[in-house]
């Protein structure tokens, strides 16, 4: 279960929304939470892994270092898919 991703996360959840995923922060026992996205399948699951996403178990859901690096890998993708195929 995540926690709404507050200001810092804005972006990076409306970005999220837009793969069909939902962002938020982990809810730890103890520390900061981490900014994280939940949905994620198949494509989308591989290409978030691929962009450093470490799987939490607990929280069943990709999580990340920063709510900026959790930006920049969602519009990355959003930019891959947009971008015509050859």
């Amino acid at each position: 279960m995540l926690s709404p991703p507050g200001r810092a996360g804005e972006r990076a959840a409306d970005l999220a929304k837009q793969l069909g995923l939902t962002a938020g922060e982990t809810m730890p026992s103890y520390g900061w939470g981490k900014p994280a996205v939940m949905g994620a399948v198949d494509g989308t699951a591989t290409a978030l892994k691929a962009y450093g996403g470490r799987w939490s178990a607990k929280d069943k859901a990709l999580v990340f270092g920063s709510w900026a690096e959790l930006e920049g890998v969602l519009a990355a993708i959003l930019k891959e898919r947009a971008a015509p195929s050859t």
